[in-house]
């Protein structure tokens, strides 16, 4: 028979387990909400002083509980033990299998840990060897999202592999890592793909140097900022295998808005915009032949005529299987517009353009809005919640008789009560109807077996620095740029913008927090303990 003093410390000191599990539990929270070295250092030795305790009291409890059940008891005690160890089994089984056998779901609205089918095609097609870099600090908000899109671009093809370094735990990596790519400070990807030397050894090339700050952005329609990393990922690979460099390059020539100009009529946003998905963009002169690495020529507003020998160098640059965007000004308070130089060449290619300037009802104080979009790749992604917003705009025909040589698609489009003005005297419109601002056209030149590629919007001022930001203008350019291109791939990835939610703990809060699960909750299971004991006793 045991002694009542003996069984009291037996019971005090089973209490021990439940009460060096809660310290462990509360220090393991602790240490994940706390960023400094020294609470770091006391949560980790909180940590093992509970787990040593939670031992000893586990310990204590069994050689207690053996001692005092004997005969029926022990039998169903036993009983019990063993199913405990069989679902122990079990479970340890199943994280097994589900360790060896990982898969998730991504159940987020913008599916925002989930590849493309387009990029997953890409990456799938990609022999070479491709080694993905990634240089993070867990401070940064933003690495936990980077983390997990790149352990699937890792987890899509064999042929990817993924390092991934802390710049404080991996010091003297990350010093020879910076001094090889010339970094800077911040998170960093970098993308390089691999080939075999003469002596067999993989060699990695063409590094293309991705900035952290580069894979988010403030989300359209304010709804935050948006992961654009999977463009921009998508696109360092495709520059790292590609065996040609992408060039878009914009005619100067003509008295057009500046490419890198960030007044509101010029393009130098939609020259960042290019050079972040890993493309280069400068000038070019259509006096001289389109250069031969041109991958696609942009002819946006001129204000001065293009010439005979200008307008042959694009003949010939399409006839080689060139790539072109044209934009034309469809109204200008301050200058008459010059569309009609290039509407000759343009009905070349099927495209007429009605005369005047079109306005949508759906207007702004900052111009139209349109959200009526074509079938067509480039333009098939977006909603009705979707819109361009653009200025005065002229309006893009069919000519029937050429343009059945060709393939053309209506990208985008007003709503079916879209204007047509002849003048800006005019105070009614001449026609109400829906009409297209935006077209695609492939085919083939006469006398030419390489297939050209042309986009034609009905207004130059969709792409300019004071409207590209608005609506989904900068996603329809940049996807009328990648299908130019033939980046298809890039086409049909969109920014994805988390859901945010925010819980925010003031430096009171978190210490009440911190001393409620600190002390408080340990103080209840002893309370709790105590009176158990008692009850017990009685």
């Amino acid at each position: 028979m045991e002694k009542p003093r003996e069984k009291n410390v037996n019971m005090l000191l089973s209490l021990l387990g439940p009460l060096g599990l809660f310290v462990a539990l509360a220090a393991l929270i602790m240490l994940t909400l706390s960023d400094e070295k020294l609470m770091q250092n006391i949560s980790y030795a909180m940590i093992g002083v509970g787990m040593i305790v939670a031992l000893m009291g586990a310990g204590n409890f069994i050689y207690y509980f053996v001692r005092q059940t004997t005969g029926q008891k022990l039998a169903s005690a036993v009983i019990v033990m063993a199913m405990v160890l069989v679902v122990a089994a079990i479970l340890i089984g199943a994280n097994y299998v589900v360790y060896r056998r990982f898969t998730s779901w991504d159940l987020t609205s913008t599916q925002l840990y989930s590849l493309t089918d387009s990029t997953s095609g890409l990456l799938k097609a990609i022999k070479e060897p491709i080694r993905i870099t990634y240089i993070y600090n867990e401070k940064n908000e933003d690495y936990s999202i980077t983390k997990r899109f790149l352990e699937k671009y890792a987890g899509l093809a064999p042929n990817i592999q993924l390092r991934i370094f802390n710049p404080d735990r991996d010091r003297d990596l990350i010093r020879t890592l910076e001094g090889q790519y010339n970094l800077e400070q911040g998170d960093s990807v970098i993308v390089e793909v691999g080939n075999k030397n003469t002596a067999g050894e993989m060699v990695w090339e063409k590094p293309q140097y991705v900035k952290g700050a580069e894979l988010f952005e403030s989300g359209s329609r304010g709804r935050g900022r948006a992961f654009v990393g999977e463009q921009k990922l998508t696109s360092a690979i495709l520059k790292a295998t590609s065996k040609h460099k992408i060039a878009i390059q914009f005619s100067n020539k003509n008295a057009e808005p500046a490419y890198d100009s960030l007044d509101s009529i010029g393009y130098g946003r939609m020259k960042a915009a290019i050079e972040h998905e890993s493309k280069e963009a400068y000038a070019l002169d259509l006096n001289a032949p389109v250069p031969s690495d041109c991958t696609v020529a942009v002819i946006s507003d001129p204000q001065l005529p293009l010439g005979v020998d200008e307008f042959k160098n694009l003949d010939d640059y399409l006839s080689n299987g060139g790539k072109a965007l044209v934009m034309l000004r469809a109204f200008d308070t301050e200058r008459p517009t010059l569309s009609q130089s290039l509407e000759p060449w343009l009905n070349k290619m099927g495209i007429l353009l009605k005369e005047g300037f079109i306005r949508d009802r759906n207007r702004t104080n900052f111009g139209f809005v349109l959200s009526n979009f074509g079938t067509h790749p480039i333009s098939s992604e977006f909603t009705r919640d979707d819109f361009v917003l653009t200025y005065y705009c002229k309006a893009l025909e069919n000519d029937k008789e050429i343009a059945a040589k060709f393939q053309i698609f209506d990208l985008l489009m007003t709503s079916s009560e879209g204007a047509l003005f002849k003048s800006a005297s005019e105070q009614q419109p001449a026609e109400i109807n829906s009409f297209v601002v935006a077209k695609a056209i492939s085919g083939k030149m006469a006398g030419s077996d390489k297939e050209f590629r042309l986009i034609v919007f009905g207004d130059s001022l969709l792409a300019s620095n004071a409207m590209f930001d608005y609506g989904v203008n900068k996603n329809f350019v940049m996807n009328c740029i990648n299908w130019l291109a033939e980046e298809e791939a890039l086409v049909r990835i969109e920014p994805k913008t988390p859901t945010e939610v925010h819980f925010t703990l003031s430096d009171r809060r978190l210490r009440v927090y911190a001393y409620f699960i600190l002390i408080g909750l340990p103080l209840i299971c002893l309370y709790a303990g105590v009176c158990m004991w008692l009850l017990r006793r009685k």
